[in-house]
């Protein structure tokens, strides 16, 4: 069993690594359209990353027989 107040806090950081990955999304298809190709396919790996964490806390939460959620996820910067 996972305790409500473990299970909020997880998913809140959830959204965070879900927002972190849409940062560096964003960074990399700035960098790709300034040219910049390897830059651009580091930060697409980081974003893959951040997402990969968001997944393994699903899973930790929902193993446990909690409810993994994802929340509103802020917009991120779009211009560098």
């Amino acid at each position: 069993m996972i305790s409500d107040k473990l299970q909020k806090a997880i998913n809140e950081q959830i959204v965070a690594e879900m927002w972190s990955a849409n940062l560096y999304l964003s960074m990399s298809f700035y960098l790709q359209r300034e040219g910049y190709d390897g830059c651009a396919t580091w930060m697409k790996k980081q974003s893959q990353e951040e997402m990969g964490h968001a997944y393994a806390m699903a899973d930790y939460i929902i193993k446990r027989g909690g409810t993994a959620m994802v929340d509103k996820i802020d917009v991120v910067p779009n211009g560098w």
